[in-house]
Protein backbone atom coordinates (compact mmCIF):
# COMPACT_ATOMS: atom_id res chain seq x y z
CA UNK A 1 0.00 0.00 0.00
CA UNK A 2 2.86 1.98 0.50
CA UNK A 3 4.52 1.97 -2.67
CA UNK A 4 1.30 2.75 -4.33
CA UNK A 5 0.49 6.39 -2.31
CA UNK A 6 3.33 8.11 -4.93
CA UNK A 7 1.85 6.68 -7.55
CA UNK A 8 -1.79 7.90 -6.18
CA UNK A 9 -0.12 11.35 -5.76
CA UNK A 10 1.31 11.52 -9.07
CA UNK A 11 -2.35 11.10 -10.56
CA UNK A 12 -3.63 13.61 -8.55
CA UNK A 13 -0.89 16.24 -9.16
CA UNK A 14 -1.22 15.23 -13.07
CA UNK A 15 -5.03 15.35 -12.86
CA UNK A 16 -4.75 18.99 -11.31
CA UNK A 17 -2.51 20.26 -13.76
CA UNK A 18 -4.87 19.16 -16.31
CA UNK A 19 -7.73 20.93 -15.14
CA UNK A 20 -5.95 23.77 -14.54
CA UNK A 21 -4.71 24.48 -17.86
CA UNK A 22 -8.58 23.92 -18.84
CA UNK A 23 -9.72 26.40 -16.65
CA UNK A 24 -6.86 28.70 -18.22
CA UNK A 25 -7.93 28.19 -21.16
CA UNK A 26 -11.30 29.09 -20.73
CA UNK A 27 -9.94 32.48 -18.75
CA UNK A 28 -7.84 33.16 -21.85
CA UNK A 29 -4.67 33.83 -21.15
CA UNK A 30 -1.83 31.28 -19.05
CA UNK A 31 0.10 31.23 -15.72
CA UNK A 32 3.56 29.80 -17.16
CA UNK A 33 5.48 29.67 -20.46
CA UNK A 34 8.17 27.51 -21.75
CA UNK A 35 10.88 29.01 -25.12
CA UNK A 36 13.32 27.05 -27.20
CA UNK A 37 15.29 29.97 -28.61
CA UNK A 38 18.11 29.27 -31.65
CA UNK A 39 20.02 31.88 -32.84
CA UNK A 40 23.34 33.43 -32.99
CA UNK A 41 26.28 34.86 -30.66
CA UNK A 42 28.30 37.77 -32.09
CA UNK A 43 31.40 38.33 -29.72
CA UNK A 44 32.58 41.98 -29.70
CA UNK A 45 35.64 42.11 -27.25
CA UNK A 46 38.49 43.13 -28.98
CA UNK A 47 40.28 39.94 -27.34
CA UNK A 48 38.63 37.79 -29.32
CA UNK A 49 38.10 39.73 -32.31
CA UNK A 50 39.13 36.76 -34.56
CA UNK A 51 36.73 34.53 -34.05
CA UNK A 52 33.45 34.62 -36.14
CA UNK A 53 29.34 34.79 -35.15
CA UNK A 54 28.16 30.95 -34.34
CA UNK A 55 25.68 29.38 -32.94
CA UNK A 56 23.55 30.24 -29.97
CA UNK A 57 20.85 28.99 -28.29
CA UNK A 58 18.54 29.13 -25.01
CA UNK A 59 15.83 27.43 -23.28
CA UNK A 60 13.69 29.69 -21.29
CA UNK A 61 10.99 28.89 -18.24
CA UNK A 62 8.99 31.30 -16.87
CA UNK A 63 5.86 32.74 -15.06
CA UNK A 64 3.27 35.63 -15.40
CA UNK A 65 3.30 37.05 -12.15
CA UNK A 66 0.49 39.82 -13.42
CA UNK A 67 -0.22 41.10 -17.15
CA UNK A 68 3.25 43.60 -17.71
CA UNK A 69 5.84 41.39 -15.78
CA UNK A 70 6.99 37.70 -15.78
CA UNK A 71 10.07 36.48 -14.26
CA UNK A 72 12.06 32.62 -14.84
CA UNK A 73 14.66 30.63 -15.42
CA UNK A 74 17.14 30.52 -18.36
CA UNK A 75 19.67 28.07 -20.06
CA UNK A 76 22.32 28.94 -23.00
CA UNK A 77 24.89 27.60 -24.71
CA UNK A 78 26.38 29.52 -27.66
CA UNK A 79 29.71 29.12 -29.20
CA UNK A 80 32.24 31.20 -31.58
CA UNK A 81 35.30 30.34 -33.57
CA UNK A 82 37.80 30.69 -36.60
CA UNK A 83 38.91 28.28 -38.62
CA UNK A 84 42.18 28.14 -40.60
CA UNK A 85 44.57 26.31 -42.48
CA UNK A 86 46.17 24.71 -39.69
CA UNK A 87 44.89 26.64 -36.70
CA UNK A 88 41.66 26.53 -35.16
CA UNK A 89 39.98 28.15 -32.07
CA UNK A 90 36.78 27.90 -30.52
CA UNK A 91 35.10 29.56 -27.55
CA UNK A 92 32.35 28.70 -25.74
CA UNK A 93 29.60 29.31 -22.76
CA UNK A 94 27.11 27.81 -20.84
CA UNK A 95 25.02 29.83 -19.05
CA UNK A 96 22.67 29.64 -15.64
CA UNK A 97 20.39 32.09 -15.38
CA UNK A 98 17.82 34.60 -13.62
CA UNK A 99 15.64 36.85 -16.03
CA UNK A 100 12.78 39.73 -15.08
CA UNK A 101 10.79 41.07 -18.38
CA UNK A 102 8.48 43.71 -18.55
CA UNK A 103 5.25 43.38 -20.65
CA UNK A 104 3.14 45.50 -22.94
CA UNK A 105 -0.08 43.30 -24.06
CA UNK A 106 -1.20 43.52 -27.71
CA UNK A 107 -5.03 43.07 -28.48
CA UNK A 108 -7.51 42.29 -26.04
CA UNK A 109 -7.59 40.33 -22.73
CA UNK A 110 -9.21 37.36 -24.19
CA UNK A 111 -7.84 37.80 -28.06
CA UNK A 112 -4.15 38.87 -27.40
CA UNK A 113 -2.03 39.16 -30.82
CA UNK A 114 1.13 39.46 -28.78
CA UNK A 115 3.44 41.62 -26.84
CA UNK A 116 6.24 43.89 -26.52
CA UNK A 117 8.57 42.64 -23.90
CA UNK A 118 11.78 44.63 -22.46
CA UNK A 119 13.84 41.64 -20.60
CA UNK A 120 17.02 42.22 -18.14
CA UNK A 121 18.56 39.13 -16.20
CA UNK A 122 22.20 37.40 -15.22
CA UNK A 123 23.94 34.55 -13.66
CA UNK A 124 26.86 32.41 -14.08
CA UNK A 125 28.74 31.76 -17.21
CA UNK A 126 30.60 28.41 -17.91
CA UNK A 127 33.58 29.52 -20.43
CA UNK A 128 35.89 26.87 -22.18
CA UNK A 129 38.11 28.39 -24.84
CA UNK A 130 40.03 25.95 -26.85
CA UNK A 131 43.27 26.48 -29.09
CA UNK A 132 44.10 23.55 -32.01
CA UNK A 133 47.78 23.35 -33.70
CA UNK A 134 49.32 21.24 -35.59
CA UNK A 135 46.83 18.23 -34.06
CA UNK A 136 47.64 19.36 -30.78
CA UNK A 137 44.66 20.52 -28.66
CA UNK A 138 44.55 22.53 -25.51
CA UNK A 139 41.78 23.90 -23.43
CA UNK A 140 41.11 26.45 -20.58
CA UNK A 141 38.27 26.35 -18.73
CA UNK A 142 37.00 29.51 -16.03
CA UNK A 143 33.91 30.19 -14.36
CA UNK A 144 32.75 34.03 -14.22
CA UNK A 145 29.54 36.57 -14.14
CA UNK A 146 27.67 38.21 -16.50
CA UNK A 147 24.23 40.32 -17.31
CA UNK A 148 21.98 40.52 -20.37
CA UNK A 149 19.72 43.38 -21.23
CA UNK A 150 17.66 42.78 -24.44
CA UNK A 151 14.16 43.43 -26.76
CA UNK A 152 12.04 41.57 -28.02
CA UNK A 153 8.40 40.31 -29.60
CA UNK A 154 6.30 37.37 -29.61
CA UNK A 155 3.14 37.24 -31.25
CA UNK A 156 0.05 34.36 -31.20
CA UNK A 157 -0.25 31.62 -32.94
CA UNK A 158 -3.25 30.74 -30.54
CA UNK A 159 -4.07 31.03 -26.62
CA UNK A 160 -1.30 28.48 -26.41
CA UNK A 161 1.51 28.87 -28.72
CA UNK A 162 3.46 31.84 -29.71
CA UNK A 163 7.04 32.85 -31.86
CA UNK A 164 9.39 35.67 -31.91
CA UNK A 165 11.97 37.24 -32.24
CA UNK A 166 14.66 38.76 -29.58
CA UNK A 167 17.78 40.61 -29.39
CA UNK A 168 20.22 40.83 -26.39
CA UNK A 169 23.30 42.59 -25.33
CA UNK A 170 25.38 40.57 -23.17
CA UNK A 171 28.08 41.87 -20.22
CA UNK A 172 30.67 39.78 -18.42
CA UNK A 173 33.57 39.89 -16.12
CA UNK A 174 36.67 38.54 -17.52
CA UNK A 175 37.79 35.13 -17.91
CA UNK A 176 41.30 33.91 -17.31
CA UNK A 177 42.82 31.24 -19.08
CA UNK A 178 45.99 29.83 -20.09
CA UNK A 179 46.34 28.08 -23.50
CA UNK A 180 49.56 26.35 -25.00
CA UNK A 181 50.09 28.84 -28.46
CA UNK A 182 53.23 27.58 -31.03
CA UNK A 183 54.65 25.67 -27.57
CA UNK A 184 53.96 28.28 -25.33
CA UNK A 185 51.70 28.85 -22.19
CA UNK A 186 50.17 32.01 -23.00
CA UNK A 187 47.92 33.70 -20.46
CA UNK A 188 44.28 34.87 -22.09
CA UNK A 189 42.44 37.69 -20.53
CA UNK A 190 38.36 38.02 -22.18
CA UNK A 191 34.90 38.98 -21.45
CA UNK A 192 32.11 37.12 -23.69
CA UNK A 193 30.45 41.01 -24.11
CA UNK A 194 28.59 40.46 -27.42
CA UNK A 195 25.09 40.45 -29.30
CA UNK A 196 22.80 37.57 -28.74
CA UNK A 197 19.75 37.86 -31.74
CA UNK A 198 17.47 34.83 -31.52
CA UNK A 199 14.11 33.45 -32.68
CA UNK A 200 11.50 32.09 -29.88
CA UNK A 201 9.11 29.57 -30.52
CA UNK A 202 6.85 28.38 -27.34
CA UNK A 203 4.03 27.59 -25.54
CA UNK A 204 2.23 28.77 -22.41
CA UNK A 205 0.52 26.66 -20.15
CA UNK A 206 -0.63 26.83 -15.88
CA UNK A 207 1.95 24.52 -13.57
CA UNK A 208 1.28 25.65 -10.18
CA UNK A 209 2.25 29.44 -9.73
CA UNK A 210 4.92 30.71 -7.49
CA UNK A 211 3.49 34.09 -7.02
CA UNK A 212 0.48 36.02 -7.75
CA UNK A 213 -1.63 34.71 -10.53
CA UNK A 214 -3.07 36.95 -13.15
Amino acid sequence: MKKRIPILLSFVFIFSCILHNEAAARRGFFDNFLALKPGLYSPQDSAVDGLDDDFAGTLAFGEYTSKTFAWGVELTHAAASFDGKFVEDELTFNAAKLFLTWVKPLGKKRRRKGEFYFTLGGGIYSVEAEHKEAGISDKGRDDIYGGEVGLGFNYNLSKRFFIGIEGRYLLTTDAKVSLNVEGVSTPLEFSLDGYVVTASFGVRFDFIPIFRRR
